[in-house]
């Protein structure tokens, strides 16, 4: 598990894996999804620092930063 997907799970997001995407989901339907192929990540949330840290620390593990 890497480091970013300890920062999402600590804060309560669960990650699912599919063909391309990696995808973490709160308790309340939010996401924030990484599109592997396009590399981009999305959300239909407003985000936390805590939140934001773990996004940047995944995009940079992925490589896009």
């Amino acid at each position: 598990m890497s480091e970013a997907d300890k920062m999402f799970i600590k804060n309560g997001w669960t990650k699912i894996i599919k063909e391309g995407i990696e995808e973490f989901i709160d308790n309340d339907n939010n996401y924030i999804h990484f599109d592997l192929v396009i590399e981009r990540f999305t959300c239909n949330c407003y985000l936390s620092a805590k939140e934001l840290q773990a996004i940047n620390k995944k995009c940079e593990e992925l490589g896009w930063i």
